[in-house]
């Protein structure tokens, strides 16, 4: 591989739903430090070969050379769409970075493996105002028995 930045996207995989939180965890290696660094991305927009965009990156991770092994590693990005509900409805995909030092030789290897997407319903937090009215009737049941 040449000197230059590298995407390998994905497919659609399907679209972001509401309240929901989404994790790509991917294990990344590379062949004694040579990439200047790799990543990994959500995208929320597709290009028209309808494979994940990276204009288009919602949620991304970039592991700087120091800290690319050359024993698989997984690393990890979320997008939880309760706090990002403007991903809502669009598309998902998945983009793998490969960035390549100027004069870097030929032949660099970089290990993508194991890529992951998990899906989970996000962590319901009440609203302020619930709060207040379960604080107010746990005290009028309180009240009520003494």
């Amino acid at each position: 591989v040449s000197q230059g930045t590298y995407w390998i996207p994905s497919l659609q995989i399907g679209t972001y739903a509401a309240n929901m939180t989404y994790t790509l965890t991917v294990a990344l290696a590379g062949n004694n430090g040579q990439p200047r660094s790799l990543g990994i991305a959500l995208s929320d927009s597709l290009d028209a070969n309808n494979r994940a965009d990276y204009t288009g990156t919602v949620a991304s991770l970039a592991v700087p050379v120091t800290d690319v092994s050359t024993q698989l590693t997984d690393y990890s990005v979320t997008l939880d769409t309760s706090v990002h509900p403007e991903a809502v409805g669009l598309p998902i995909g998945v983009l793998l970075e490969h960035i390549v030092n100027p004069g870097s030789q030929y032949g660099v290897e970089v290990f993508f493996d194991n890529v992951r997407l998990d899906a989970s319903p996000s962590a319901a937090v009440p609203e302020p105002a619930s709060l207040g009215l379960l604080g107010i009737g746990a005290l009028t049941l309180l009240r009520r028995r003494h």
